[in-house]
């Protein structure tokens, strides 16, 4: 792996969080294109080895799996229900969706790569987004 010391620096950041934005601007990109650049990043397959790498030498220095956190998540869960706190449960819930990785919805491809199957099998939502980054 022949990274630069900045994007090596953007690994470190990354794995603290897994917040790309934040890891880029701690890592010394501009602010201001940031997201763009964590997700430019986050495509090459050096930098996503080097995350996965990080992320296993974690695990072993801490002797904890992604399991255990769930499952820790899941027990402050119902812990929650139990004192009905209901904001806590989200909290909890949220926590676990992100983990699953719920939130992460694949890249949406280029105009110029669409066929008419892809189009017609869009969501509306995705839709809109390809209209909205086509206008700008």
């Amino acid at each position: 792996m022949l990274l630069q010391d900045k994007q090596r620096r953007f690994v470190s950041e990354y794995v603290i969080d897994l917040c790309g934005a934040q890891a880029a601007i701690r890592a010394g990109y501009a602010k201001r294109s940031a997201r763009q650049t964590a997700s430019h990043l986050l495509t090459k397959h050096d930098i996503r080895a080097l995350v996965q790498e990080k992320q296993k030498e974690t695990e072993e220095r801490l002797q904890i799996s992604r399991d255990d956190v769930i499952n820790g998540l899941l027990r402050a869960v119902d812990e929650a229900k139990d004192a009905k706190n209901p904001q806590a449960q989200i909290a909890g819930w949220r926590e676990i969706a992100k983990m699953l990785g719920f939130y992460n919805q694949p890249a949406l491809p280029a105009p110029q790569d669409l066929t008419e199957d892809m189009v017609k099998g869009m969501s509306d939502a995705e839709l809109a987004v390809l209209a909205t980054e086509g206008a700008q």
